[in-house]
């Protein structure tokens, strides 16, 4: 006897996934990423208000510090300066006086090299990062 084979059976078709799935899928993903894109934004602008911050508060107190010992540096200079030579209190004030004006003078006069550019260029070069 010859003995007939049959065919083997097929296989149930895997039923595709539907547009609507896909597309739900695809939205739900968009916005995660865009959740993300804005978590990562903000990350970066709570780093930037951190640094200006702390460099402000950073040139304050360098500035109060500064302040007083220029203070107490003339005061010692000048009395210093009395005493060592044969001026008065006030003339030896005077000269330091001078010596001060032609340094404000200087850094007017140089202001945009010494100030303007490397403060440009550093807030440039955080916020441009």
């Amino acid at each position: 006897m010859l003995e007939t084979h049959s065919p083997p059976p097929t296989p149930a078709p895997i039923p595709p996934e539907s547009t609507g799935d896909r597309i739900t899928e695809s939205a739900k993903l968009l916005e995660v990423a865009a959740q993300r894109k804005l978590q990562l934004a903000k990350l970066n602008l709570a780093e930037k208000v951190a640094v200006t911050g702390g460099g402000l508060l950073t040139a304050i107190l360098v500035l109060v510090l500064g302040t007083i010992l220029l203070l107490t540096f003339t005061l010692g200079i000048g009395f210093g300066l009395a005493q060592w030579t044969s001026l008065t209190v006030g003339e030896s004030f005077l000269i330091i006086s001078l010596l001060y004006v032609l340094l404000i003078g200087l850094i007017v006069w140089q202001r945009e090299r010494l100030f303007i550019n490397p403060v440009l260029a550093a807030v440039a070069s955080k916020l441009f990062k």
